[in-house]
């Protein structure tokens, strides 16, 4: 549970890396995708990027930001991180509980 919706970025690296909270303690591995998100006002997931591991440690790991829904909002320290799995891709796939930024993807 704590891999799937249990990590935050902690510090941004520059060049489109962050610092997260999820390390081989929490069996996060190199490759795996997550949705960054942050609640809206009224308490709902609002999507703001995605990134992917590169570099896991044992407290924490060094990911690299795939997308973002608004280019000029780069990530910051504080959003939260769902596991995506294997198969999904952002921009097409509805997961439970997130509102997307994109018109081209309304996850719910």
């Amino acid at each position: 549970r704590i891999l799937q919706e249990g990590g935050v970025i902690e510090e941004c690296l520059g060049m489109g890396r962050v610092r997260i909270s999820l390390g081989l303690r929490a069996k996060a591995r190199e490759g795996q995708r997550f949705a960054v998100w942050e609640p809206d006002a009224e308490g709902r997931r609002r999507l703001r990027g995605e990134v992917v591991l590169l570099l896991v440690r044992e407290q924490d790991a060094v990911a690299e930001t795939l997308q973002l829904s608004d280019p000029a909002r780069p990530l910051a320290v504080g959003q939260r991180l769902a596991l995506l799995d294997d198969t999904a891709e952002l921009g097409s796939v509805r997961r439970k509980g997130i509102i997307s930024c994109w018109p081209c993807c309304a996850w719910s």
